[in-house]
């Protein structure tokens, strides 16, 4: 049997979803509970991976949660370890590109 791996964009949007199905279809906790597995799983490949550009989608997929009511959570905090951890990272890349840009000079 194949294995049916989803990527970080597929996980955010199943989980996303599902967070809508349960809301406006089922009225049941089934599918709450796997979406919030889903953006869970997205969760633990950004935290492996540490890419910016998955940071930032998951910051933006937790404030829309957050916004619609899906999901009861200090939204405040979450987003601003997420921009702490993205600014550093462009400082860094910021530094990096001076220090080879001054290498040349």
């Amino acid at each position: 049997m194949e294995s049916t791996k989803s990527t970080f964009d597929e996980l955010l949007c199943q989980s996303l979803l599902l967070f809508r199905q349960s809301r406006f279809y089922d009225h049941c906790q089934e599918s709450e509970i796997e979406a919030y597995q889903l953006l869970e799983k997205a969760k633990l490949i950004m935290s492996q991976t540490k890419s910016c550009i998955e940071m930032a989608k998951w910051g933006c997929a937790w404030e829309c949660l957050s916004q619609k009511f899906y999901i009861d959570s200090d939204t405040e905090r979450v987003l601003e370890m997420i921009d702490a951890t993205l600014i550093a990272s462009w400082k860094k890349t910021e530094i990096s590109c001076l220090d080879v840009y001054s290498a040349y000079l």
